[in-house]
């Protein structure tokens, strides 16, 4: 209710501001440089909408880094993999979702050019830069401009761009310490800045380095996400251990259950996962020994960083001045996924037939802390190194009014992950010498290998002696770069017109781009227990040419038309994609801007997509044919078919398409005082040829749809499903194989608004206000031509993105005072009932309510030009929104939410040399 309130009152005196505001006289819109354009300009509002966030609101709204900047956007509501994730494809890194679009669909650049992606694909799939690498201290500003940008920009400009200005212009020394960690515990963090510049009428310099450290968050620093006991979908019910003894039968019916290990058996064993395992029971499946503490995994990595940056630039004469800029990090980030080092059975996993029962059967054995000397000896650790070029010349060509502008542009990206795991063979051979015993040849009819354990030994503990012996460490270096070269020219009065000038600017750009994704060859071969990886390597060329004109038509009207023409070239390949974009600035008065765009984009095939091998990988499979033939009425969460790690192969397709997309805007600017303004837009997007890698839940789903004669068998849909998913003779999944095609439509409407008012109140200080909100009105998804539309909005089993996010803010300072108060509100998503239901419904599926934060900044101005602020980040300690149906760790969408809690931290500034 208090959010509520807060955010009526911020928007509430933006709308009425004119009523009371000191200076009623219509001004002019400030000026400023905006992104968007190849023509410079120098108005706050243009055709484009842009949303800005500078340094200053960085700091003040309580952003730790420019990912969370950019995460807290109204724009950003897609849910994406974030820093909570561990033993993922790519832990550690960040990226965003603009209008639940595709996290590659976003052009990320810095200083307006681009940068290389992270070297691991999303999801084991596809490219996307990584925005966790920049350091906040050299942040001018940054520009996110939602829609169609690809003929300004190129490739990947669908959904938006994110434009992160640098400094250029600092006089004097900055130091700045941030330090401090959360209330409930784990997190501490600490990053110390050195900015510096000097400037001369001819030259400027700006340098930056800084460093962090931030200790990991584990799930047993959070209530929720340390035990079963705190499984919410139990509602006071006896809980539910996890299954770290457990011996499966199989009867002739191919129907699993669990084989009573006994208390004693269970006792033996009991110190394990800190003294918590026991005789554990699973309502409709049976006893075996577990253990409530599930809290050994990484929710916020251990991670170490460093950065440094500098800028120059020297103006030789009036026509020729240099320029460059280096940026440089290296970063260490140290994953740890808990007990997911699981023994089943024999041969990496499989079932086998027990010579004494004669049965098929599964044994399984969660290795705890005890067993492998600590989770911290298997930690997943990336090693990155990233860095920026820039080198270029710009000026005037000789008295004409033509300037000019040409530069180098190289970024890079270099990751090493280093990892201890156990070894398939000698993990076996362990296993197989504790209980399993030699192997006794294969079953005639299934092909199963034949096994005599001695049960009693399988209860037993292994040593961290044992356990160290089967290890074999993993070392796979990846890399991506991409360079180009630049030369454009301007006219900013290339003609004069009645209204106003013509400006015309021109565009040559070559360059290359290369990725390799070069596991180590033990994870690919499947030398490694449980565990696989994504392999691949490519190189392409890419030209491109572009113009814009900006045409005055009257005085109220502006025209502009930008035109781009991209080519991209590899070994037998070559693809060409002209796009184009239009847009109209209407000012009926100097304080109200109608605006309206059209634009075409497209996304080149995307490099992991082109030139992926063979990559295998291991999914916990959503069995739901098999649990609905061989388990029927029994609940997913305790169907043994559900959840199996099953192996899986996907591999890269070189024939694929470009992804196409056409958008449109209309919108409006009202201004009318310097201190107000009001924005409403309009925005649609709707792509087509999107390339798609179905996820194995749909796999599954239409799979059992298929074969159950819920769906036409002979459909795309189907064909594609039964040929993905191979099966054994007794009905168990064995293998999944997924790629990439151009097969999907996709369509996004949204109405984004925003409000800002600044109020002078004398004596008492000054208050700003303000407010932003956004609504996808619409987001469908086609995966087949002459197939049905999936309403994305409506199908939490393809989608949990939010449908509106609404960011509010009040800020206050007087004297050495300051203070500033943020709310993000997030609206309704699915619950996890409704996320996994499959085409028949699930009672309790349904929607979680709305999730809002505070951050909390309060500053004071000390002497000598220093500065101290107290930070309180989610000042309520909100968690997420508790969902009753989420019964599989970490009980909540890792996705949409992160449960950290309050954090507070002090921040402390000191400028010293230079102005005052």
């Amino acid at each position: 209710m208090q959010s509520r309130k807060l955010l009526a009152a911020a928007i509430a005196a933006a709308f009425f501001v004119p009523a009371f505001a000191a200076d009623t006289e219509p001004k002019t819109l400030e000026t400023v440089t905006v992104t968007g354009s190849l023509i410079p300009r120098a108005v706050v509002e243009t055709a484009t909408p842009t949303i800005e966030i500078t340094a200053a609101d960085i700091q003040r709204q309580g952003f730790k880094t420019v990912a969370d900047a950019l995460r807290a956007s109204p724009l950003a509501s897609g849910a994406v993999q974030n820093a909570q994730s561990s033993g993922s494809f790519t832990q550690g890194a960040q990226s965003i979702s603009l209008f639940g679009l595709d996290p590659g669909f976003t052009k990320i650049l810095v200083d307006g050019h681009p940068l290389a992606n992270y070297p691991l694909l999303y999801n084991g799939q596809s490219n996307f830069v990584d925005i966790s690498t920049i350091p906040t201290s050299i942040v001018e500003r940054i520009d996110i401009v939602p829609g169609n940008q690809s003929a300004v920009y190129g490739s990947d400009a669908i959904a938006g761009v994110v434009n992160i200005i640098l400094k250029k212009n600092v006089d004097g020394f900055d130091v700045n310490f941030r330090g401090g960690g959360y209330t409930d515990g784990g997190g501490g963090n600490q990053r110390v800045q050195l900015t510096g510049g000097h400037s001369t009428d001819r030259s400027k310099t700006v340098f930056s380095v800084e460093l962090g450290n931030q200790a990991p968050i584990y799930g047993a620093d959070r209530k929720l996400t340390r035990s079963t006991a705190s499984d919410p979908s139990r509602n006071g019910a006896d809980p539910i251990a996890s299954r770290n003894f457990l011996r499966l039968a199989y009867d002739a019916n191919g129907r699993g259950s669990y084989v009573d290990p006994g208390a004693e058996a269970c006792e033996n064993v009991s110190s394990l996962f800190n003294n918590s395992t026991y005789y554990a029971y699973r309502p409709g499946s049976g006893y075996y020994c577990g253990s409530q503490d599930v809290g050994q995994a990484t929710l916020s990595n251990k991670k170490r960083s460093a950065t440094g940056y500098v800028s120059s630039s020297f103006k030789v004469n009036d026509h020729l001045e240099l320029y460059g800029s280096g940026l440089y990090g290296s970063s260490s980030n140290t994953s740890i996924a808990g007990s997911n080092f699981t023994f089943w059975s024999a041969n990496n996993g499989g079932r086998f037939i027990d010579q004494g029962t004669g049965q098929q059967t599964v044994a399984q054995h969660a290795l705890s802390p005890e067993e492998t000397g600590g989770y911290d000896r298997i930690g997943d650790r990336n090693i990155g190194q990233q860095y920026q070029v820039i080198l270029g010349a710009r000026g005037k060509l000789g008295d004409s009014a033509w300037d000019y502008d040409a530069y180098y542009n190289r970024s890079a990206y270099s990751l090493t992950n280093k990892q201890n795991r156990p070894l398939a063979g000698p993990l076996d051979a362990l296993f197989e010498q504790q209980f399993m015993g030699p192997q006794l040849g294969n079953d005639a009819t299934t092909g199963l290998p034949i096994y005599a354990p001695n049960w009693a030994n399988f209860y037993q503990a292994v040593t961290p002696e044992q356990y160290i012996a089967t290890l074999g460490q993993i070392n796979s270096v990846s890399q991506t770069w991409t360079q180009d070269l630049n030369v454009q020219l301007t006219n900013t009065s290339l003609a004069a017109l009645p209204a106003g000038d013509i400006g015309l600017a021109i565009v040559g750009q070559a360059g290359n781009e290369h990725w390799s994704n070069r596991t180590d060859l033990g994870v690919v071969n499947g030398d490694y227990w449980g565990l696989s990886g994504t392999q691949g390597h490519g190189k392409r060329q890419h030209y491109a040419l572009a113009g814009e004109l900006s045409v005055p038509i009257t005085a109220e009207l502006l025209a502009s038309a930008a035109v781009r023409y991209d080519r991209y070239q590899w070994t037998g390949n070559a693809i060409g994609r002209p796009t184009y974009k239009l847009a109209f600035e209407y000012r009926p008065i100097d304080t109200l801007l109608l605006r309206a765009n059209y634009a075409t984009a497209f996304r080149a095939p995307d490099m992991g997509y082109l030139f992926a091998g063979d990559s295998g990988y291991f999914t916990g499979a959503p069995d739901f044919y098999g649990c609905e033939t061989f388990y029927p009425g029994e609940a997913l969460r305790d169907c043994p078919a559900y959840n199996q790690s099953t192996p899986g192969v996907r591999a890269g397709n070189p024939d694929l398409k470009p992804i196409t997309a056409k958008s449109y805007g209309v919108g409006a600017v009202w201004s009318p005082t310097q201190d107000f303004n009001l924005s409403l837009d309009y925005l649609s997007i709707r792509i087509a040829d999107k390339v798609e890698d179905l996820s194995v839940t749909t796999l599954f789903r239409n799979e059992a749809d298929c074969r159950t004669g819920r769906q036409d068998a002979g459909s795309a849909t189907c064909q594609d499903a039964l040929s993905r998913i191979t099966r054994d003779a007794t009905g168990a999944v064995t293998n999944i194989r997924s790629g990439p095609i151009n097969s999907s439509n996709e369509r996004v409407d949204a109405l984004t608004a925003g409000a800002n008012y600044r109020i002078g109140m004398g004596a008492a200080g000054n208050l700003r206000l303000g407010a932003s909100y956004s609504n996808t009105l619409k987001h469908t998804l086609q995966q087949y031509a002459g197939e049905s539309t999936i309403d994305l909005l409506r199908a939490p089993q393809y989608s949990t993105d939010f449908k509106t996010i609404t960011t509010a803010s009040v800020g206050w300072d007087r004297g050495d005072w300051s203070a500033t108060l943020f709310g993000n509100r997030r609206g309704r998503t699915p619950n996890y009932l409704a996320q996994v239901n499959n085409s028949y419904a699930v009672p309790g599926a349904g929607h979680l309510g709305s999730w809002t934060t505070f951050n909390l900044n309060i500053g004071y101005q000390l002497p000598d030009d220093a500065s101290l602020s107290l930070v309180l980040n989610n000042l309520r300690n909100t968690k997420p929104p508790m969902d009753r149906s989420y019964y599989s760790l970490p009980y909540f969408n890792a996705d949409n939410y992160d449960i950290y809690g309050r954090s507070v931290f002090v921040e402390f500034n000191w400028h010293f040399g230079g102005k005052k």
